[in-house]
């Protein structure tokens, strides 16, 4: 399950973001990249707590119009730094998340087209990774290990998206959201 005109957007724009990244790689600084994208993601998380404590008969129905209206702006700079995370400092998931999650699809849309736009990315990746000589033996036995973990999380994901609400998987959501921005923000102090 997943959002094809969403998915679109976030493709066309997330492979942009990496090709920059690929182009800006020896140039950008993954420190305050990561530092941004850490405090980028507590807001985004604080503000979606501060809603969900003080909610609006008019500001979900106002987010849902923005959202809708900007989904093209809001595609070029939350993809675009998702494809350039992605590729500097595999952070991609932060922003992907930051233009997701206002979309308010169904948890299994909101996870087919999360998984997609990953397996887009990550698969264009590769010939650019090599190109700069990323890979290395201790790189790739590395990923031949974590493989083996990858059927497990599928197990764990699927059980989770079938037995918890809608909202309590966007409050996971969240959350999730705040500690990966504030082990980001850790990492960089």
């Amino acid at each position: 399950m997943f959002d094809k005109r969403i998915l679109l957007i976030m493709c066309v724009f997330g492979l942009f973001g990496e090709l920059v990244g690929w182009l800006l790689f020896d140039y950008l600084n993954e420190q305050m990249l990561t530092g941004m994208i850490g405090s980028i993601s507590i807001i985004t998380a604080l503000n979606y707590g501060w809603r969900r404590i003080n909610p609006s008969k008019n500001n979900s129905a106002k987010i849902a119009i923005l959202v809708s209206r900007k989904i093209f702006q809001r595609g070029a700079i939350w993809c675009g730094l998702s494809g350039i995370s992605s590729f500097v400092s595999l952070s991609g998931g932060i922003p992907a998340q930051v233009f997701l999650l206002p979309h308010a699809l169904k948890r299994q849309t909101f996870v087919g087209t999360l998984s997609i736009y990953f397996l887009v990315i990550n698969i264009a990746k590769i010939p650019f990774y090599a190109e700069i000589g990323i890979f290395s033996v201790a790189t790739l036995s590395v990923s031949l290990w974590l493989i083996l973990i990858i059927p497990i999380g599928v197990f764990i994901g699927k059980q989770l998206n079938t037995h918890l609400s809608d909202q309590i998987f966007y409050d996971i959501s969240h959350l999730g959201l705040m500690a990966m921005g504030t082990k980001l923000l850790h990492s960089v102090l």
